[in-house]
């Protein structure tokens, strides 16, 4: 015989239902916000932590060190790339003193009077410098002023390079180059240390 439910236990099976269906929801409408804030709360603690290690590894000297080599490294990328404002005369100077050394003839500097398009963007801190070389010389004394220009320092780019035989001596060439440099310009303070290091 089957036993029929009465409907007494049907009404407390609902409301059983309905109760825990509303604890159910309010956990994960209560809890989903403190599990969030829980979380960020973790998040935080392990940022403090690793603001506090790397305040201790700054204040050790092994550390400062490193920090100065990085420092020395930069500055002499720096130099390799680009010279102050202030030495442009000087190497230009280099330049005509390398083409002295190898012979060249007929050898002249100039800022040419209209320049390439510029290949870097406009900075205040860095600028291109343009200058026009022209002189006359045999062909492995062009390679070899060439040669010496890319291993100057600071770096000098050849942008281009024109040669015709000369009216002259046809084993010689007339050669005209565009070269090009980057030029740091420097704040008061900076060219003041650099006049006081020149021993």
């Amino acid at each position: 015989m089957k036993h029929k439910p009465s409907v007494w236990n049907i009404l407390i099976g609902v409301v059983w239902l309905v109760c825990i269906g509303a604890v159910i929801a309010g956990s994960a409408m209560f809890g989903a916000p403190q599990a969030a804030a829980i979380r960020q709360a973790q998040i935080n603690v392990l940022q403090t932590r690793e603001q506090l290690a790397l305040a201790r590894n700054a204040a050790r000297e092994e550390t400062r060190q490193q920090m100065r080599n990085r420092l020395e490294q930069a500055k002499t990328t720096l130099d390799t790339f680009s010279c102050p404002a202030a030495d442009e005369s000087t190497l230009i100077f280099q330049v005509g003193q390398l083409a002295k050394s190898l012979g060249l003839k007929q050898f002249e500097t100039r800022f040419p009077e209209h320049t390439p398009e510029k290949t870097i963007e406009t900075n205040r801190r860095i600028a291109e410098g343009w200058l026009t070389v022209e002189f006359v010389a045999d062909y492995p004394n062009v390679a070899a002023f060439i040669n010496g220009l890319e291993r100057h320092r600071p770096a000098l780019f050849v942008e281009s390079i024109e040669l015709r035989r000369s009216d002259e001596d046809d084993r010689r060439a007339a050669v005209q180059m565009m070269l090009s440099y980057l030029i740091r310009n420097e704040r008061p303070a900076e060219t003041a240390q650099r006049a006081q290091a020149i021993p």
